[in-house]
């Protein structure tokens, strides 16, 4: 984590940062902790949207060394790596966020994590309160029906589906009410008020 303001994080508009060579993230501690005390959400947004940095930056690099990606288009690549060479950075007011929204790096990123963050959040009633460019949505659309990609969404829908109908269908059973003055389901042959087993009396587990 860094502090912010900071030279890598000057404001709150500056959440986090992919370093690709260093195999990490740096999160602006002060976004962090506001997210996490005021809308989880938000913060799991952001690390899904920088593990899609991470992957953008290793598919270019695997396209610079080979020539080829057998994972993302070459125009969509090729369009990265322009973007990358002369990144236009949020710094919080109006021109620089719109600057930095139209990016395809940026686009890509909000897609991807906006996709898993519904997945991720699809049975639960957790709000997604987020502020997002308006073109999210529909690039998250579009994402989240790419051929590739579309078997996959499809297959952890039905396996959440299945799980809650499974536990929907698990009965509940409620342990039988023991009187203080009836014998100790343990057999000891004392009062249940009197015996001291850890079966029956958490007390003494």
């Amino acid at each position: 984590m860094d502090e912010c303001p900071s030279e890598r994080f000057p404001t709150n508009e500056n959440a986090s940062e992919t370093l690709f060579e260093k195999n990490g993230i740096v999160i602006n501690r002060v976004w962090a902790e506001r997210c996490l005390q005021k809308n989880i959400p938000e913060f799991e947004f952001m690390m899904f949207h920088e593990l899609r940095h991470y992957h953008q930056k290793a598919v270019i690099k695997q396209y610079q060394e080979t020539g080829s990606s057998t994972i993302e288009t070459k125009s969509d690549i090729e369009q990265w790596i322009i973007d990358y060479s002369d990144y236009k950075r949020n710094n919080g007011d109006d021109a620089t966020r719109a600057d930095n929204a139209i990016q395809m790096i940026e686009r890509d990123a909000n897609a991807y994590a906006l996709s898993l963050l519904r997945l991720y959040h699809a049975h639960d009633s957790m709000e997604l309160v987020l502020v997002l460019p308006d073109i999210t949505a529909s690039d998250a659309e579009r994402y989240e029906n790419r051929p590739e990609l579309r078997p996959a969404f499809m297959a952890a829908q039905r396996r959440y589906q299945d799980e809650m109908s499974v536990a929907m269908r698990v009965p509940i059973t409620k342990k039988p009410k023991i009187g203080r003055n009836d014998p100790c389901p343990c057999g000891s042959g004392l009062k249940y008020k009197k015996c001291r087993c850890p079966q029956y009396h958490e007390e003494y587990r």
